[in-house]
């Protein structure tokens, strides 16, 4: 069991190496002794390059992100590094103390990051209608989509309406988070592809 959790953690997360404490088969705590730099993408190498992929290869203009990080920076870096810096990237992030570090780390001009807060303690809440919801403000259609954060269900469900004729949707740890996948059906088509990621289109 732990020998499994180790491979699978080293697999998707590029641990170099991890420690697990645990009694018997009940896992209390994952430590790495590695130091991660503050903007980690923690899709592991396969899954990020199979999005830089998607956005060398796509005409992609704008950009949707629920759940801001080393994506928002380090893939944004990547698209000015590769001709590609008209495309606007949108990320929505609920957590104050993270959107101050990632805003202050961004400098790149088309990125775009708002803070939306939420309550997770009341899930009627208007503050996360709104956090779901955001996108509807900005009024263009996207053809890329990342869901990384909170309300994943409904943020898949409010990206279908939002996505260009040829736009994607991406779900990090979708095989993890069954949860999430009453939403797949919102799509045309859907599948899972590279490590942890699930992908819909309407095409």
């Amino acid at each position: 069991m732990i020998r499994r959790c180790k491979r699978f953690l080293r697999y998707f997360y590029n641990e170099p190496e991890v420690v697990i404490k645990g009694l018997g088969n009940k896992l209390i705590r994952i430590l790495s002794k590695s130091k991660k730099p503050d903007l980690t993408i923690y899709m592991g190498p396969p899954g990020i390059e199979h999005l830089k992929r998607y956005l060398l290869d796509r005409n992609i203009k704008n950009i949707l992100e629920w759940g801001c990080g080393g994506s928002t920076i380090l893939f944004g870096k990547f698209l000015d590094d590769n001709g590609k810096n008209c495309v606007n990237w949108h990320s929505i992030e609920h957590d104050i103390v993270w959107y101050n570090k990632i805003k202050e780390k961004n400098t790149r001009e088309n990125t775009h990051i708002y803070y939306l807060p939420v309550d997770e303690n009341n899930h009627n809440d208007v503050k996360n209608k709104n956090y779901v919801e955001f996108p509807r403000t900005l009024g263009v259609k996207f053809d890329f989509v990342l869901v990384d954060a909170r309300y994943r269900c409904r943020c898949l469900i409010e990206a279908a309406k939002h996505l260009s004729p040829s736009g994607i949707v991406i779900l990090h740890d979708a095989p993890l988070r069954k949860q999430y996948h009453c939403a797949f059906q919102h799509y045309r088509y859907g599948k899972f592809t590279v490590g942890t990621i699930w992908e819909g289109t309407n095409e």
